[in-house]
């Protein structure tokens, strides 16, 4: 039987790894690591530690990356895109992942009502399968509500994940629309790069600069990958619970590493909060460029727009081309 996994990032990568220490025969479609190197800025810092690696049998980790380098986590955290990439490189050469560096057109369910799947690539060659794993990351689902985006000119606002090299914004005031992780840490990238003024606009409480807490996330691990439908099985109150959990340590909580950034954007961040959303559009066509953050914020235009978001929805499913 063989097994398609559409995705060459992280986990397209880890996914090959555990299926070829188990024998399971597979093929990997996708441009290696693409959506990190195409849309993440260079200067980037990721929230994971060295911990956070992507091999599931805790054989290639990024301590023995960093042990062939005569490293210590300490001289690498927080870890930077560049090192993350390079260890992913190291990481897909150890494991002898072969990965055919096309893209998914086409995903069909066999003739005849077999069970098999048939991709068509964008080079036009197929590829029969009995199961497929997709994992193509959540670079196809951004989200720019369009109630928004009639307000706004075209070609001066953008996605996070379109924006990821900062040079032009030079000089230039930004509006953000957004306060979580992805909000400051752009906002912290653009003001390194010299951009007049950076504005953050948002109306939920502001996130703590402290360190997320994931230790207890290994449990939850463990007990998913040793008893197939724990997390189904749980109690609806303690599902809840552990969901709350992990989006609070995630959404409610920014990186230290940000705490030097902190005071070059707290006026930016209060003025957003004290003025309507409009006075930031107000000269939209002379020099202020606008980062739309997450996937999806609805703003309203009134004075308090510290009232919590509703988030928007993304669709379930986009268009291919899929890699």
């Amino acid at each position: 039987m063989r097994t398609l996994i559409i995705g060459a990032g992280p986990f397209g990568l880890a996914l090959s790894a555990y299926a070829r220490a188990h024998g399971i025969e597979h093929t990997v479609v996708g441009r290696h690591m693409d959506f990190w190197k195409q849309h993440m800025p260079a200067e980037m810092l990721l929230r994971s530690r060295c911990d956070w690696h992507l091999d599931p049998l805790e054989e290639h980790t990024i301590e023995h990356y960093l042990e062939t380098l005569g490293l210590q986590p300490a001289d690498v955290e927080p870890l930077s895109l560049r090192f993350y990439l390079d260890y992913c490189d190291w990481f897909t050469k150890e494991k002898e992942i072969e990965i055919d560096d096309s893209r998914v057109d086409r995903l069909d369910i066999g003739e005849n009502g077999s069970r098999s799947f048939i991709a068509t690539l964008g080079n036009g060659a197929t590829i029969a399968a009995d199961r497929v794993v997709v994992a193509v990351g959540f670079g196809y689902f951004a989200n720019v509500p369009d109630h928004l985006r009639s307000m706004l000119p075209d070609g001066r606002f953008s996605h996070t994940s379109e924006l990821s090299d900062f040079s032009r914004l030079n000089g230039k005031r930004v509006l953000i629309v957004g306060g979580r992780q992805s909000a400051f840490a752009w906002a912290a990238l653009i003001h390194e790069r010299g951009a007049k003024a950076i504005h953050l606009c948002y109306r939920h409480a502001t996130p703590s600069f402290e360190e997320s807490d994931w230790s207890w996330v290994a449990g939850c691990v463990h007990n998913i990958a040793t008893q197939p439908g724990w997390f189904r099985k749980l109690p609806s109150e303690e599902r809840d619970r552990i969901n709350h959990r992990q989006w609070a340590e995630g959404r409610l909580k920014l990186e230290p590493v940000f705490t030097r950034s902190r005071r070059d954007v707290e006026g930016a961040r209060q003025l957003a909060a004290e003025q309507r959303v409009t006075h930031g559009l107000a000269d939209i066509h002379r020099d202020v460029a606008l980062g739309l953050i997450g996937r999806g914020a609805h703003v309203r235009h009134e004075q308090n727009v510290r009232h919590r978001s509703a988030s928007g929805r993304a669709p379930v499913a986009a268009p291919g081309p899929w890699r």
